[in-house]
């Protein structure tokens, strides 16, 4: 049996599960598909942080690195 022991629906992403390079090239990877390219890694993040924001789960991002 699996007891839930926290009753908020809160969800967290990790930008490092969602972040990648390629060739140079910075890419956010969802489940919808890939944004990008971005110049830099900073730029990619600000793209993640506004999308989950819009979707209303911008407070639940970690940075991993």
């Amino acid at each position: 049996m699996i007891r839930k022991t926290d009753s908020s629906d809160a969800r967290f992403f990790r930008m490092g599960d969602r972040i990648s390079v390629v060739n140079g090239e910075w890419f956010v990877t969802l489940r919808e598909g890939e944004e990008g390219p971005f110049g830099c890694r900073e730029e990619a993040e600000r793209r993640l942080r506004w999308l989950l924001e819009s979707w209303g789960l911008g407070t639940s991002v970690t940075t991993q690195q």
